[in-house]
């Protein structure tokens, strides 16, 4: 019984040391990758306390990404280069 915890202590204290490296990492090569990704979490929380202008900008840049273009008018002419 003695081998077996100390086997589980290990493996523990090995995954509490790797675990937050690879999280660290994972977030590093996001960042790299992805010139969108933000770690929004409970950092919206306090944006939106302390700095409200931040928070109202990043809630207005998120609702333009959502918005699809407008669909054309049925009396428009296509326009040449985009054949729409």
């Amino acid at each position: 019984m003695g081998p077996l915890i100390a086997v589980a202590l290990g493996a523990t204290g090995v995954v509490l040391f790797f675990v937050p490296a690879l999280v660290k990492a994972d977030t590093r090569r996001r960042r790299r990758t992805d010139p969108r990704y933000r770690p929004m979490g409970s950092f919206g929380v306090v944006d939106e306390l302390f700095h409200p202008t931040a928070y109202s900008a990043f809630q207005e840049a998120e609702a333009e990404q959502e918005l699809p273009a407008p669909a054309p008018s049925p009396g428009d002419l296509p326009r040449r280069r985009t054949g729409r």
